[in-house]
């Protein structure tokens, strides 16, 4: 071995040495580090949000009517902005897939066009978003767009949302407002909703309004009016729309009213003022189910000419009931109650219903707490609301709760 050769090991020995220290002292700093961002509270993992998507005609603008559906997750890594993810469709021969802007209730541009393979949408390979664009996908403003050759402008929809953004689609008519207004317009609510700030989009389209003047959210549940929460402006150029303000915010009361299903949607017209189309908002987990009451269905049978409406508010998220019962015809009743059997039959009370002292002909019982048993009971039609009078203790007019 030459004298050359000699040096550069030893001089390859000492880097190595050197190199191997170097190592040493980065990971006794990174440990440091890691240890002082867990004591602060700090993530150091990437971090990924999830956006799930369940595509339906019904969030189209306007509504296609499609039977079809597609179902898959999206994922943002927000460190490097890349998003990922895949989406399979059914009934549909997708010629086309995009990511538009827009909120729930508007059309927008393509932000992304999608990788289609038979009923399989993919996001392309290195898609990244840019900082705005992650913030607006992140606000609920961004929508996936499945194409077809029958509906070329979109026939199944979904609006890209991730956890804590809920976003809502209520149904409005005459037949929900209290008193029921009979109508032939109809309309749809669309409610993006930020539940840790309480910023909302609202975006409200109706059809038939003959003069419609204004537009509200509003706090109460089905069955029941309520005060304004937040006014909506009106379209200057399609007058039956109507929309939220660019910085509107539901205060911390009102979006637990928003998740409890405590809140509904109005529009007025001239012809009505009180209004003429309602709509309860209902999260995931809140339904209504409904009666109708007269001595019909009581057992046995009571002739009278009393009748009643009742709507009952079911939020599974929490286990409770909320009823508002609107009695016509019976100027001496003096009690309420939900009790368990099936039609035909008679079952005792489980929830006590409490009389209005400024209208004796309302009844209601709010947040009652109920068991398991008990919702899947209500979901079978195995509850009724019954109101009594002097006259029939035992019950005047009941009505069968109804999904």
């Amino acid at each position: 071995m030459n004298a050359v050769t000699i040096a550069l090991k030893k001089l390859s020995m000492k880097h190595t040495l050197i190199s191997i220290g170097l190592l040493l002292t980065v990971a006794a700093c990174s440990s440091d580090d890691d240890s002082d961002s867990l004591a602060a509270g700090i993530d150091t993992s990437t971090d990924t949000v999830a956006f799930s998507v369940a595509a339906d005609s019904a969030q189209e603008i306007p509504a296609t009517g499609s039977a079809a559906s597609g179902f898959g997750t999206l994922m943002l890594d927000e460190t490097t902005g890349v998003l990922t993810g895949s989406v399979a469709t059914t009934g549909i021969t997708t010629i086309a897939a995009h990511i538009h802007e827009g909120f729930a209730g508007t059309n927008g541009g393509i932000i992304i066009e999608l990788d289609v393979d038979g009923a399989t949408i993919t996001v392309p390979d290195n898609t990244i978003l840019t900082a705005d664009q992650q913030a607006s996908m992140q606000t609920g403003g961004y929508y996936l767009n499945i194409h077809s050759d029958a509906n070329p402008a979109g026939e199944i929809r979904a609006q890209l949302a991730p956890a804590g953004i809920s976003v809502v689609l209520a149904a409005l008519d005459g037949s929900s407002e209290v008193p029921a207004v009979t109508t032939s317009a109809s309309g749809t609510a669309y409610l993006t909703v930020n539940e840790t700030t309480g910023a909302s989009v609202i975006n409200v389209i109706t059809t038939g309004l003959i003069s419609p003047v204004a537009a509200h959210i509003h706090g109460a549940f089905a069955g029941n009016n309520g005060g304004i929460l937040q006014g909506l402006e009106q379209n200057a150029n399609v007058v039956g729309n109507f929309s939220s303000s660019a910085d509107a915010v539901l205060s911390p009361a009102d979006v637990a009213s928003f998740q409890s299903g405590g809140t509904y949607i109005n529009v007025h017209t001239d012809e009505n003022p009180a209004g003429e189309l309602r709509g309860q908002v209902l999260p995931a987990g809140v339904t209504l189910l409904r009666a109708t009451l007269s001595g019909e269905q009581e057992v046995p049978t009571v002739s009278t000419l009393a009748s009643g409406n009742a709507v009952l508010t079911l939020n599974e998220n929490e286990s409770t009931v909320t009823a508002f019962v609107n009695v016509e015809g019976a100027p001496t009743s003096n009690a309420g109650h939900i009790h368990e059997a099936a039609v035909g039959v008679n079952g005792p009370v489980i929830i006590g219903l409490t009389q209005s002292a400024d209208d004796l002909g309302i009844y209601s019982v709010l947040a009652e707490t109920v068991t398991e048993a008990q919702i899947a009971t209500l979901r079978e039609s195995g509850l009724y609301f019954n109101v009594h009078t002097p006259e029939n203790p035992t019950g005047e007019i009941r009505g069968q709760i109804q999904p």
